[in-house]
């Protein structure tokens, strides 16, 4: 019969104190019961591992032999314990989230770095897509927790809401437009419009924008990235839409961004998390700290802010 760990510690005690009667105090065993297991071991192992006197206890050839191996295995499983327990603590293990683009650049990075702080040995990974691309993510498996707009209900899916994500006009700070403290749509329209690719969410609100207002952009140009069309505004090419939450991604010395009424639009994003399989501690742990830290920020971004942000 093969020693169990429990037995391979009491074994190691008896080693470590050359004594019974202090392996059995330090166990809260009673002696003969400390001898019975010793006994058993070595019945099953064929093998003596002590040699006992009234005065002393000491290692046979054997004996030396096994407990050098009899160490190596507490160790391996102790080691391996403790990693479970890092595990367990959120202090261990990886993370991947999926987000919109422009939350996957603008809010999130700060977010994971002061995650990453306090959990130096969990290892994040982003994935950025549209809408439905995040969404796939999250249902294949790919993603533990995806930032995007808040979905319809969905089985199997669980979504916390956090803000609200205001749509507004970005433009060169000597635009005409510049000046005012709101922009409307239609005022919007009679300029160029740096236009996000269709299935950004953003282009989508500004379609729906310029349709409730009845306007037409004079004249359109079209990229990809929220980074391009900021570079695009800061350079007087035109102006774009941007949502709040994006503000950090561009150059506020070269441009700057108001109010987008006459209908004011917003997304409201979300996390939303697979429900079954639970996600794994540090995956609780981050969704913890997105919903938290996302609502203190966008207080303080709201706080005491009558004027538009330039």
């Amino acid at each position: 019969m093969e020693p169990t760990i429990a037995q391979l510690r009491l074994i190691d005690r008896v080693a470590r104190s050359g004594s019974f009667t202090v392996a059995a105090q330090e166990s809260r065993l009673t002696q003969p019961a400390l001898s019975r297991t010793v006994r058993d071991v070595e019945r099953g192992m064929q093998v003596r591992l002590f040699e006992r006197t009234t005065r002393s206890v000491t290692l046979t050839a054997d004996g030396a032999a096994f407990i050098e191996v009899a160490r190596d295995a507490l160790a391996a499983y102790d080691n391996a314990l403790g990693r479970f327990a890092a595990y367990r603590a959120a202090e261990s293990g990886t993370v991947t989230v999926a987000a919109l683009p422009s939350v996957a650049a603008g809010r999130l990075p700060s977010l994971l770095a002061a995650f990453a702080g306090d959990h130096p040995d969990v290892t994040l990974h982003v994935l950025d897509g549209d809408h439905a691309e995040v969404l796939e993510y999250l249902r294949s498996g790919a993603a533990d927790i995806a930032i995007t707009e808040q979905p319809k209900p969905e089985e199997g899916l669980g979504v916390h809401p956090l803000h609200e994500d205001a749509l507004l006009a970005l433009l060169p700070r000597d635009h005409p437009l510049s000046s005012n403290d709101t922009v409307t749509w239609r005022e919007l329209a009679a300029y160029t419009v740096i236009r996000l690719s269709p299935g950004s969410s953003v282009a989508q609100l500004a379609a729906s924008g310029f349709a409730a207002a009845e306007a037409s952009p004079s004249r359109v140009i079209s990229t990809r990235t929220v980074a391009i069309a900021g570079g695009m505004v800061a350079a007087g090419l035109g102006v774009t839409t941007i949502t709040e939450s994006v503000l950090p991604l561009v150059d506020s010395d070269a441009v700057v961004s108001r109010p987008l009424i006459e209908p004011s639009l917003s997304r409201r994003l979300a996390v939303v998390y697979r429900r079954s399989p639970a996600l794994p501690p540090a995956g609780q742990a981050l969704l913890a700290r997105i919903c938290g830290d996302d609502a203190a920020s966008h207080a303080a971004r709201r706080a005491g802010s009558e004027r538009p942000a330039t």
